[in-house]
């Protein structure tokens, strides 16, 4: 599976990006606490839902929960 962590566009990124006191608090709990909830992919690897957490770890440098869903 290739690394999703590309950027927070995306062919199922719906949502505005966060503000950037969103990021930043988001940024802090995950360099504190990693992420909690996992990175939802399809079968392609692309990113489903978590287009943030995923930039954010990656750009920390850390390892990150994933779920795969096919279909």
């Amino acid at each position: 599976m290739r690394d999703s962590a590309r950027g927070i566009t995306g062919e199922y990124q719906l949502l505005p990006a966060l503000s950037p006191e969103e990021r930043d608090g988001l940024a802090r709990d995950i360099a504190v606490r990693g992420v909690l909830v996992p990175v939802e992919l399809d079968e392609n690897g692309t990113i489903l839902d978590g287009h943030h957490r995923a930039q954010i770890a990656a750009e920390l440098g850390i390892d990150y929960p994933r779920i795969v869903r096919l279909g």
